[in-house]
């Protein structure tokens, strides 16, 4: 290499250092005045039928190793506000096929669900799918919602527990939660079960995200206190829509929906070790746009990358389906020196 290429190296990586320094490449993902680029992948198939001619929302995506197939479950809203589980497939996780199943394979039931369901987490064990729901009392704004538990061999046809809810608000005045518990996240962690879930409370309009343990996933310790609750002005008016996923060995990770002003959502990231103590990401929101609200994420995290399905709406219900984007998985970066 001759000497005036030796200088112009030196300069190009000097400009580098200089670009790394003072410039974050992440902060386009979570500027609160652009326009976020995502992929729409799923949407209101032209011959909807009542189940599912308005939102599609809410979904929960897992990859099913065995047989080399992504699987969505996800809520879809009737022009009734009565929401049902769909369900569709992808051999690459790009391209959805809203055709795959025309009905819903999950319903509301009768009684404490009647109203619809409006939450679910679904995850694969040994050949058997567990989903955590939740559901509506009635068709009320502020209805009471409770939790409940189902089991399939396929994904499609589903079992309730005969216990079921399984979580319920908790009675008293003075309980964070005694209006509703709902959107449930579950992940095994050892022997044990972990829930995380959105509460309300009757006297308080933000929402804050809550934990759950239990040895068989369907009776379940509430602990008293929130894990998660506002702090930042993109979430001042709540938090919700908890995902938790695997985020290395160790670690947890969290997306999770945070409520500003006038009601926009955004999407923000936390770390965990325990699942009860998380740390948000220093970037937070990492997935917001300056006039569509982004929320109730369902993430895969891989060695470097994350794809991150979730809900955008410009304000009309009826605008409301699920997108996607890929971003550089940074977990292990913001790891480094929270758990020491």
């Amino acid at each position: 290499m001759n000497r005036l290429a030796q200088v112009g190296m030196v300069i190009l990586l000097l400009g580098l250092f200089v670009l790394f320094a003072y410039f974050d490449p992440f902060s386009l993902l979570s500027s609160t005045d652009r326009e976020l680029n995502s992929v729409l992948v799923l949407q209101p198939p032209s011959g909807a039928t009542v189940w599912n001619s308005d939102a599609l929302i809410k979904p929960s995506v897992i990859y099913d190793e065995a047989n080399d197939l992504y699987k969505m479950w996800y809520i879809s809203e009737s022009d009734l506000d009565v929401g049902s589980v769909g369900y569709t497939t992808s051999t690459d996780a790009r391209v959805w096929d809203i055709n795959l199943v025309t009905d819903p394979i999950f319903e509301p039931g009768d009684g404490w669900e009647v109203g619809g369901i409006t939450g679910v987490s679904v995850t694969l064990e040994n050949g058997t799918y567990h989903m955590w729901y939740s559901a509506k009392q009635n068709r009320e704004k502020d209805s009471k919602q409770s939790i409940g538990y189902a089991t399939s061999t396929n994904g499609t046809r589903w079992t309730r527990h005969a216990s079921n809810p399984m979580v319920i608000p908790r009675i008293g005045e003075d309980a964070w939660y005694n209006l509703l518990v709902t959107e449930p996240t579950v992940v095994r962690v050892g022997n044990a079960w972990q829930m995380w879930f959105a509460g309300l409370g009757t006297d308080d309009d933000q929402y804050r995200i809550g934990h759950a343990t239990s040895g068989n996933g369907s009776t379940w310790s509430v602990d008293p206190e929130p894990v998660i609750v506002a702090q930042e002005s993109w979430e001042k008016n709540g938090v919700r829509s908890p995902n938790v996923t695997r985020s290395g060995t160790n670690l947890l990770e969290m997306w999770y929906t945070g409520v500003g002003a006038r009601n926009h959502m955004s999407l923000g990231r936390s770390l965990s070790n325990d699942g009860v103590y998380w740390v948000p990401f220093e970037e937070n929101p990492i997935l917001s746009d300056g006039k569509d609200s982004v929320a109730h994420a369902s993430a895969l995290q891989y060695f470097d990358e994350v794809i991150v399905f979730f809900t955008r709406s410009a304000g009309r219900k009826s605008d409301e389906m699920i997108h996607q984007v890929r971003i550089p998985n940074i977990s292990a970066h913001n790891a480094v020196d929270l758990f020491r």
